[in-house]
This record gives structure tokens, sequence and C-alpha cells, in this order.
């Protein structure tokens, strides 16, 4: 497989991927185990190329907006500039309010700030495996948690505020 897609150098990293695929699928693949050798040969040889032309597709393949890192900056300025607020004010006290917002499971939060605070994209979080989640999981996870954030964050400003005047303690 690795040459049939022009990465012999890669061959150790797809072998690699085919025996965790087979440990991770353990009882299922024994279940379906021809009970002749010839035929168990076979059956694995089937999985294996498989498991490989799946690695080898996904090296190649591009997810739409899993590369996209959002910049914690622009999002603060313009939160700021939506706010009214000067963007001279102090971006931890902001963030210290966002931190408030957030929901209290820490894996949400965790989530959150890798994507925001520390610039991870989708794809890097869901590879945590304490994640659990595929790519588009972690999109939905961030997308609520942002809209939940901001919905807070709205909601409890003063009348005065929403209407765009800025309150004078917003972040103090």
């Amino acid at each position: 497989m690795a040459y049939q897609y022009n990465s012999p150098h890669q061959a150790e990293d797809a072998e690699q991927e085919v025996n965790l695929k087979l440990l991770a699928s353990g009882e299922t693949i024994l279940r379906r185990l021809p009970a002749e050798p010839v035929d168990a040969l076979a059956y694995f040889s089937v999985v294996a190329a498989n498991a490989a032309r799946d690695f080898f597709r996904a090296l190649g393949a591009t997810k739409k907006g899993s590369a996209v890192t959002v910049s914690i900056d622009t999002q603060l300025s313009a939160l700021s500039a939506s706010l009214g607020v000067s963007p001279d004010v102090d971006k931890n006290l902001i963030m210290e309010r966002i931190d408030e917002l957030l929901p209290t499971d820490r894996r949400e939060q965790a989530a959150f700030r890798f994507y925001y605070y520390q610039g991870y994209t989708a794809k890097e979080i869901a590879a945590i495996p304490d994640f659990g989640l595929s790519v588009k999981g972690v999109e939905s996870m961030i997308f609520r948690i942002t809209r939940g954030v901001r919905e807070r964050f709205h909601s409890g400003r003063s009348p005065e505020a929403k209407k765009g005047i800025p309150e004078p303690d917003a972040f103090l």
C-alpha cells in the first residue's frame, strides 16, 4: 500500500496504524476470523490492506475548517468593539469574565481554552484521547459553548449597555 500511495517512507507508520486498528477491534475481528489458516491469513491481509489504505487516504485528505484557528486577540477586539469598550481594556480582565461564564464541565472548559486560548484546531483537540470526540464533535462543542458564553455575557448586562452605552464598571 505504501508504494501504491507513493509513500514508502511511511510504511512503518501505516504498519503501526494497522496494528492499532487490529488491537482496537480485537473481539470483533476474532469472531469473524475463518477457521481455516489459509482463509484466516487472507482475512487478515484484507483487513490490514483496508486499514493501510484508510491511513494513506487520511494523510491526503483535508477537512474544511480543520486547520482554522481563531485568535483570542481578534475575538477580544471584536468583543470590545461590540461592547463599546476601548480596545485598551486589559484582555486578561475580559478573559477572566469569560472564564466565569464557561460551563461547569471540566472537559468543555478545557476544549474551549485549548481552542481559543492556546490556538489548537478542532482536529488537534479531537486527537486528544480524553476528549473522546470527533473533529465534528469538537466543533459542535466549541460552537455551543461560545454561543452560551455570549448569551450569558449579554444577558448579564444592563439595558443601557445593551443599547450600546458602555457600563463604567463592566470589567472592573
